[in-house]
């Protein structure tokens, strides 16, 4: 596995997106609207390092799957 995507990494990606969610989702109902932008700003950053690793994942999982084919 590359380094970018040690288990550690995976974690922080993991866990940075779910505290995100949180917040997005406790985010005051009765607040201004376009305070909302934080959660769109960092969901950009967030998102994007976990689609990241989701394409990472997903690729060793077709290795592994053509390696079990192939034997």
């Amino acid at each position: 596995m590359s380094d970018i995507y040690s288990t550690e990494r995976q974690n922080e990606i993991i866990n940075s997106f779910k505290t995100l969610l949180k917040e997005a989702d406790n985010f005051p109902r009765d607040k201004n609207p376009t305070d909302y932008k934080i959660f769109w700003t960092a969901l950009r950053s967030e998102g994007s390092n976990l689609l990241g690793l989701t394409h990472h994942l997903l690729s060793i999982l077709e290795t592994e799957k053509v390696d079990v084919i192939n034997e």
